[in-house]
């Protein structure tokens, strides 16, 4: 009888998931109006059906009181979070926010089934992370003199990373990780914001070849200390964060595509020199993403059971607490997609892609609408630090790309990646802010020109009027 009851409970949860990235879909592009208002109050409804039906199916399984109280505790957040917000930011941009409350539920539940100590933890980290930041959309729309420190922001960028050499500790292979007292942080989570920023400041006004040379270079120190680090994947992000936003910033093909060929031609001689010896672990990567089942016992291991989990899953899934995701190496980080897929069901794995470009272009919609330079390539450059992202942490696990070691955010377990997304969400909903600031300005403009042409249309009868009444006498 349970097991029919957590087979329908299974069935029910897709269906959800699958409305729910249909309303996503549907929603890109269009401006706030009574049906856009129904959408989102009905995907927060499913939001809360999508945790009710996963907690319960859980709950059935383990029979744990500590499942519960992590599902009172989120429905509590899910409820009360958009309501402070209300009050806080009744302009915010609620479809992101409708977003980012889906992707951390989806997170805290497969954190509870592989692991609830930790989804307990990645609970109270978003939660705190949620409060303690909602001060940044406030701070991004009244702090006028943002855009013109983007040479402390590269600094203190740089300053940032390179704090790992000092007190790093090494983690799977990249030295990117600093340790303070009990707690390891990823700087180049928060630095990338940060980069974001710098781009965006000095990209500004002047797209000259000369500025672009140096934003280039200035963008180059902070890939080159992410190489030294051994963090490849997030040297990569950063390169193509700039790249994308110099060609948005400037619209110039020769830009893009010389860059794109410059580094593809770089990083093959760079393997080839140093694979063997510096890069050693990304050279078990490449023999892992190109023939993992001839390595199935060493380098082949983590992405191959990762193959494995998502294939049997299927389509459907095994449902929550049927299937050996623990088999996953780093299954609540970096495989946390394929673990998902595995008893959630590929159907909920394409959707949550689906949630994700969503999510991008919602951000891109507004992003086009700024009016100000620097606020459009800010929008631009988190967007794509954001959705690069994803697609390199998807495409490293279902083997479309070589693993980078990055994480899923708002899913992944781990403290630096959730906050770091919750401050770059902050930002997108500060530039929100901006965006009505803009219209409402332009509507003010609007107006005052109106009322202008309508007075020097009423002077003027009345000009008319009184030559009719006196006309000129002649001489």
């Amino acid at each position: 009888m349970l097991h029919i009851i957590s087979l329908g409970s299974h069935y029910i949860m897709i269906l959800v998931v699958l409305f729910y990235a249909f309303l996503a879909l549907s929603s890109i592009g269009f401006d706030d109006n009574k049906t856009m208002k129904f959408k989102r109050k009905l995907q927060k409804t499913l939001i809360i059906l999508f945790q009710f039906l996963s907690f319960f199916t859980l709950y059935l399984q383990t029979k744990e009181l500590k499942i519960f109280s992590i599902y009172i505790s989120l429905l509590g957040l899910t409820v009360f979070y958009p309501l402070l917000m209300n009050v806080l930011y009744p302009k915010r941009q609620k479809f992101l926010e409708n977003h980012l409350l889906f992707f951390y539920s989806v997170g805290i539940v497969i954190l509870c089934r592989l692991k609830e100590n930790m989804a307990l933890k990645q609970f109270i980290i978003g939660a705190v992370g949620l409060v303690l930041f909602s001060f940044i959309p406030a701070l991004i729309s009244k702090w006028k003199t943002i855009e013109y420190f983007g040479g402390l922001y590269a600094i203190a960028g740089m300053v940032l990373l390179s704090l790992v050499f000092f007190i790093g500790v090494n983690l799977n292979g990249a030295s990117n990780w600093i340790k303070i007292g009990g707690i390891t942080l990823q700087p180049s989570e928060f630095v990338k914001i940060m980069f974001a920023c710098c781009l965006a400041s000095l990209l500004r006004e002047n797209t000259s070849f000369v500025n672009v040379f140096k934003v280039a270079v200035i963008s180059g120190m902070h890939v080159l200390i992410l190489v030294a680090e051994k963090d490849l994947g997030g040297a990569f992000l950063f390169f193509l964060v700039f790249l994308l936003t110099v060609f948005i910033a400037t619209n110039n093909y020769v830009y893009f595509f010389g860059g794109l060929v410059g580094v593809i031609l770089i990083i093959v001689v760079f393997y080839q020199m140093f694979s063997d010896s510096f890069f050693s672990h990304v050279k078990v990567r490449m023999l892992a993403w190109k023939d993992p089942f001839s390595y199935i016992d060493n380098e082949g291991y983590q992405i191959s059971q990762s193959l494995f989990g998502i294939g049997t899953g299927g389509f459907i899934g095994f449902g929550l607490g049927q299937g050996l995701p623990n088999k996953i190496p780093y299954a609540e980080t970096d495989f946390v997609f394929s673990s998902v897929c595995e008893e959630m069901g590929g159907i909920i794995g394409i959707c949550l892609i689906l949630i994700e470009i969503s999510f991008f272009f919602v951000g891109l919609h507004l992003a086009m609408k700024m009016k100000r330079k620097f606020y459009k390539n800010l929008a631009v450059a988190l967007l794509f630090s954001y959705q690069i992202q994803v697609m390199l942490n998807i495409g490293g696990v279902t083997k479309f790309i070589p693993s980078t070691g990055v994480t899923l955010p708002f899913i992944s377990y781990g403290g630096s990646s959730l906050i770091s997304s919750i401050i770059l969400y902050y930002f997108l909903q500060g530039l929100t802010l901006i965006y009505h600031k803009e219209v409402k300005e332009y509507e003010e403009e609007q107006r005052r020109y109106e009322q202008q042409k309508i007075k020097e249309q009423q002077e003027e009868i009345f000009k008319k009027e009184r030559g009719i009444q006196c006309p000129r006498i002649r001489g």
